[in-house]
């Protein structure tokens, strides 16, 4: 476990690179506007193990990328929650539709991005192998 100085640094980092993103990717024109949603990854007696801000442009896409961030971390953790602000969306038990709008190129560009944040964060989700090895294949769907 990493010393509390060292987590703050990390927490620090995790969202200065998240803020460093969504900010490059609002200054793009013609770009839908895009919701705050939290996942809450957690272990078997469902306690948070970690949580990560990320952006998505609505709920349905917002569960495609958490259930694929779940799956990548899924050595680690058994499950998530998913937050829209105060309200939660959804989680582990929750099916998720695949549509066209939610597999997009830029959802597929935010799960390999937070991937890559989850990896370098050096907190218990980041020392995840399934992470790593999904990562280095360069794969971000299920399976």
């Amino acid at each position: 476990m990493l010393e509390e100085g060292a987590q703050r640094y990390w927490r620090r980092r995790v969202i200065s690179a998240l803020a460093l993103f969504f900010t490059r990717r609002r200054a793009n024109p013609g770009r839908n506007t895009m919701d705050p949603y939290r996942i809450y990854f957690l272990d078997g007696a469902s306690r948070i193990q970690s949580a990560h801000w990320f952006e998505a442009a609505d709920d349905e896409t917002a569960m495609w990328i958490a259930r694929r961030l779940s799956d990548a971390c899924s050595d680690v953790c058994l499950g998530f929650d998913l937050w829209h602000m105060a309200r939660r969306v959804g989680g582990s038990d929750t099916p998720v539709r695949e549509t066209a709008e939610a597999v997009d190129e830029r959802s597929q560009e935010m799960v390999a991005f937070l991937e890559e944040t989850l990896r370098d964060s050096h907190i218990q989700i980041a020392a995840s192998k399934r992470l790593l090895e999904k990562l280095a294949a360069g794969k971000t769907e299920p399976g």
